[in-house]
């Protein structure tokens, strides 16, 4: 009996994601029928094809005549209108002056080569989403990113969202849904990895129960596996409404119970109780979960790639994903959690340096490529010796990525090696420049050891990628500025970098002892109703401070305009295909060498704009001032109620209700009503 595997945006389309080709090769070696499918990629190709995006155009410019011939418009609409103008000036013209970029993308290598081409065509791949989040307002989508503009999902957002169709993709799935999915298809797994793929899945959900009554959906991934252990038991008992059965972990195990039950599948199965790792709800009501089960990756068959169309992903090149190990081996940061640590199932696990290098070689030949990214957390300095010891005994020549930490052992000697055997581009988690933050963090390491390791890896010929962060609670302004300093300092030895902001992580250690990092309070938003989005506030601001922050945010543009960088997934963000593809063309360097051009290809499009600004009715002075006046209420919205208790997140009530409902009622008290403005000069042409 066939079984299918979906992989659903919104994700990264450069490459294919790892999880659903490792457990279909699993399942097929036990003997089930199991096919995988990449619905993300093949929505990018959907929504980008020629013919849609002049539909797109003209359905830009028909929405945005009838806001402007209205007499008046309310605060949303003022929102909705500004979006619409900018996309009327900026994206409608891409959208129609010919082909879709994707064709840039997935052809030739020379084109994608040349910066000035790629960094339009990246642009132009952005503005077809502005275009389409023009329409979608207050929904905003993107790669790696689908969301309300400012709620987080809640239950009744979603439930919105499915009952009145405003997925992007709903004429999508009306098209290819019916022959993907048919009666006698047992299983149906949906893998729930990012929170970005979060809408669309039960999106999915639904439109599937609909086409396959009998079929056992079952969800899987990360995001779900967080949602489960973090989620109040009313909202876990609400995701059997769209799923069958939850698997909170490894899925291995889990799918092969499943497949090899006898029968139909169904939620009275009484084989179910026993499935590891698998969550479903009885008749009564009540969840149930089977036994845990951690999965041994040592004895896996290698991932199975070959349902995936590989020339459909947006790069010129191949690249594909390879674990040879899972989890972390040093798990003591503070700020760092895995959906798998919750059930106890997170330790370090490694495939045998000897077959993951043959596993490697079989998959290059297999599918046609010598690029790969290592999709792990970490791998520890024994291993990777070993591995680049077995892959250049086997005269490997492929290149790789991966995420590894500064370590002492990694040595100039063990650096050389491991870039003879096809390292190319390292990222590591650098987090702060300052010891005593690292301490605070235990990172395990000290400032004066990143710079040495640092050294020796950029001295072998291999890209640095620093991944660091500010705002760590306890972090004082002089440790901000100290990590400033070091990527100051270290900037010719330093490839990419990412300066973000600490974010409190569900099941981490600060969350588990908050008043030891002087945690006075966490509270969550009213609607984060999964709890995804932990908030907090400090007794001592230390660099959160709003004076400090203004500093290092300044600083950090500053050091920005140092490198030619890019969001997620486009050449200069940090691990992404097309940052390695740069690298090997071009060398280390070449995100620094390219900074001053990408300036200036940004200020050739801002002094040009892409078309006549559109006439509007309205005062867009006015409305800018409204869009400030709102967005500085609903920031006084978010902040708790201090009366309100509570260091254990257990026992912290929601705050700060930030639902439809206050939206619109902070909208109606700031000016919601702008009047037509019948003598508004024309915009001078570039004005945005």
């Amino acid at each position: 009996m066939k079984n299918i595997l979906i992989y659903p945006p919104f994700a990264d389309p450069t490459q294919p994601y790892i999880a659903l080709p490792v457990l279909k090769s699993y399942l097929n070696a036990k003997g089930f029928d199991v096919t995988a499918v990449d619905l993300n990629i093949a929505a990018v190709h959907y929504l980008s094809g020629k013919v849609r995006l002049q539909q797109l155009a003209a359905r830009v410019k028909t929405a945005f005549g009838g806001l402007n011939s209205k007499t008046k418009l309310t605060a949303f609409e003022q929102l909705a209108y500004l979006q619409l103008r900018q996309a009327l000036q900026e994206s409608v013209p891409l959208l129609l002056a010919g082909n879709s970029p994707v064709a840039f993308f997935t052809g030739k290598k020379k084109p994608f080569f040349d910066y000035a081409q790629y960094h339009r065509a990246a642009d132009a791949m952005e503005k077809i989403f502005e275009a389409y989040n023009s329409l979608a307002f207050p929904y905003q989508f993107g790669f790696n990113f689908a969301g309300h503009f400012l709620l987080p999902w809640s239950l009744s957002l979603l439930e919105d969202y499915i009952r009145e169709e405003h997925s992007l993709l709903k004429d999508f799935y009306a098209e290819s849904l019916p022959g993907l999915v048919q009666e006698g298809v047992k299983l149906i797994g949906i893998s729930l990895t990012f929170i970005s793929q979060l809408p669309e899945c039960f999106y999915l959900c639904s439109r599937i129960r609909q086409l396959c009554p009998d079929s056992f959906i079952v969800l899987g991934g990360s995001c779900i596996s967080q949602i489960m252990f973090c989620a109040p038991a009313s909202v876990r008992s609400w995701l059997f409404a769209y799923a069958d059965g939850i698997c909170t972990g490894e899925g291995e195990e889990t799918l092969a119970a499943l497949l090899a039950l006898p029968g139909a599948l169904n939620t009275q199965h009484p084989g179910l109780a026993s499935v590891p790792n698998l969550t479903t709800r009885e008749a009564d009501g009540q969840l149930i979960t089977g036994p845990g089960r951690v999965f041994d990756i040592g004895n896996a068959p290698p991932p199975d790639y070959s349902d995936y169309n590989l020339d459909a992903y947006l790069a010129p090149s191949r690249l594909l994903l390879y674990a040879p190990a899972r989890h972390c081996y040093w798990r003591r940061c503070s700020f760092c959690t895995y959906g798998f640590s919750y059930a106890g199932a997170h330790h370090y696990q490694e495939i045998p340096a000897q077959k993951a290098a043959e596993e490697l070689a079989a998959l290059a030949q297999q599918y046609g490529t010598e690029n790969f990214y290592f999709s792990c957390d970490v791998l520890s300095p024994r291993y990777a010796e070993e591995l680049a010891r077995a892959l250049l005994k086997q005269g490997s020549t492929l290149h790789w990525s991966v995420d590894l930490r500064i370590e002492k052992q990694y040595t100039p000697e063990l650096c050389s090696l491991l870039y003879a055997a096809g390292l190319h581009s390292a990222a590591f988690g650098i987090e702060s420049g300052s010891d005593a933050v690292l301490a605070l963090i235990d990172k395990g390491t000290d400032v004066s050891t990143i710079k040495k390791i640092n050294a020796n890896f950029h001295k072998a010929g291999i890209a640095t990628q620093w991944m660091t962060f500010t705002y760590h609670p306890g972090e004082k302004a002089q440790d901000a500025a100290a990590t400033l300093n070091l990527l100051e300092q270290e900037q010719a030895l330093v490839d990419l970098f990412v300066a973000g902001e600490f974010q409190l992580i569900p099941g981490s250690r600060i969350m588990a002892e908050p008043a030891k990092y002087g945690i006075s309070r966490i509270y969550y938003l009213a609607g984060d109703e999964f709890r995804l989005y932990p908030l907090y506030t400090l007794e001592n601001p230390g660099s959160s401070d709003s004076c400090c922050r203004e500093k290092t945010d300044r600083r950090i543009d500053l050091l920005a305009e140092k490198y030619a960088l890019r969001r997620y997934p486009w050449a200069g963000a940090i691990s992404t295909h097309h940052s390695l593809l740069y690298f090997l063309e071009y060398g280390t360097r070449v995100f620094a060498e390219k900074a001053a051009l990408k300036k200036q290809l940004r200020a050739a499009a801002e002094r040009s704009g892409l078309g006549k600004p559109p006439y509007c009715a309205f005062s867009l002075e006015k409305i800018r001032e409204n869009k400030e006046c709102f967005y500085r209420k609903i920031n006084e919205a978010m902040q708790p109620n201090t009366a309100q208790p509570g260091l254990n997140p257990e026992e912290t009530t929601l705050t700060a209700p930030l639902s439809g409902k206050i939206m619109e009622t902070i909208a109606n008290k700031i000016r919601p009503v702008i009047n037509r403005s019948k003598r508004l000069p024309q915009i001078k042409r570039g004005r945005r």
